[in-house]
């Protein structure tokens, strides 16, 4: 029977690190330390551009710096000239604010047809901690069921989990189902619009990648500026976020892609 990952399957998945593919540009390797932000940078998973490792508890790299201490200024001290231009807050050179550079588009792989009882809740759960945490790989899982789950970039069409590299943990489909479940796989559909709007964030906000709190401010102000036409085409996304992004950490959406991908 499958379950809202129930708690079998949920037991199953706790603990131990995994990675997911982010659509963050460089070589930077970053932590997040909430679900909502890792959401933020691990729902647009095709085909970017490095790997965001995700670990439960990490800790937040914003506490673990020291906050500059105010020096005192006696009264009748001096008086700054007032700032030039427009009177907003003067940024620090290498602030963390959108930049507006060119993306080059991720070539789009369409996700395959939706299908059905093709794996078992079992199958599922086995490829997933296979894959994401190296554990039970010796169980018995349908070719069937892996050619239906799991693909590569250079497949026709893309899986629920998408491997680059043997031994490399696998990325999540979620514009996949998103393209899947909205209707159309095309390159003109959600999918790549939804895609197009976490990139089009990575490109400008690439410089804040070491601060998560940054980037995520860098990427909201992003979406009001030189990402603002990404935004709001990727709103078509929004009725299928709850179902292709579903679950409490990634071992989660990945068992619930592939339910959706190949399940009843």
């Amino acid at each position: 029977m499958w379950e809202h990952v129930g708690d079998r399957a949920r037991s199953a998945f706790s603990g131990g690190a995994l990675q997911v593919r982010a659509s963050i540009a460089g070589p930077a390797v970053a932590q997040c330390t909430s679900m909502p932000l890792c959401a933020r940078l691990a729902t647009f998973v095709g085909s970017l551009a490095f790997v965001l490792t995700v670990a439960s508890g990490c800790s937040d790299p914003v506490e673990k710096r020291t906050k500059p201490v105010a020096p005192v200024v006696p009264d009748g001290g001096p008086v700054l000239p007032p700032p030039i231009g427009d009177g907003g807050p003067v940024l620090p050179v290498g602030a963390c604010v959108p930049q507006n550079k060119p993306a080059t588009p991720t070539p789009w792989q369409q996700p395959h047809a939706l299908r059905r009882n093709v794996c078992s809740p079992q199958e599922a759960t086995s490829i997933v901690k296979c894959l994401f945490q190296q554990q039970d790989c010796q169980a018995q899982v349908s070719a069937a069921c892996h050619a239906c789950s799991v693909s590569s970039p250079a497949d026709p069409y893309a899986g629920a989990l998408i491997v680059s590299k043997q031994g490399e943990t696998p990325a999540i489909n979620v514009e996949g189902c998103i393209a899947a479940l909205s209707g159309d796989i095309s390159a003109n559909g959600c999918g790549p619009k939804y895609v197009a709007r976490f990139e089009c964030e990575a490109n400008a906000c690439e410089h804040c990648v070491q601060d998560e709190q940054a980037f995520v401010a860098c990427a909201d102000q992003a979406d009001r500026s030189v990402c603002a036409a990404q935004a709001a085409a990727a709103t078509c996304a929004d009725p299928y976020l709850a179902t292709c992004f579903n679950g409490e950490n990634y071992l989660e959406v990945a068992f619930n892609l592939i339910k959706i991908f190949c399940g009843p």
